[in-house]
């Protein structure tokens, strides 16, 4: 997988790197602090037919998990 190339953070204004950093920043916070508990965490959007499975195998194994959605199609 190619990487994008990222400008370097010496030409990025302050008002960028601002608006980079607080990019969905609940979001995030919300994923790390439940990623962080140790539990089994799926992301996903609603309809997403994989998200779907996934959840369905855990439940089928007895495995708990924490299920994150956002968004949808």
């Amino acid at each position: 997988m190619t990487k994008r190339p990222l400008l370097d953070d010496s030409r990025r204004t302050a008002a960028a790197a601002k608006a980079t950093a607080e990019f969905h920043r609940e979001f995030l916070d919300g994923v790390i602090k439940d990623v962080e508990t140790g539990q089994v965490v799926v992301i996903g959007m609603r309809q997403n037919p994989v998200c779907k499975d996934v959840r369905k195998v855990l439940d089928a194994a007895d495995i708990s998990f924490k299920y994150l959605e956002y968004g949808s199609y």
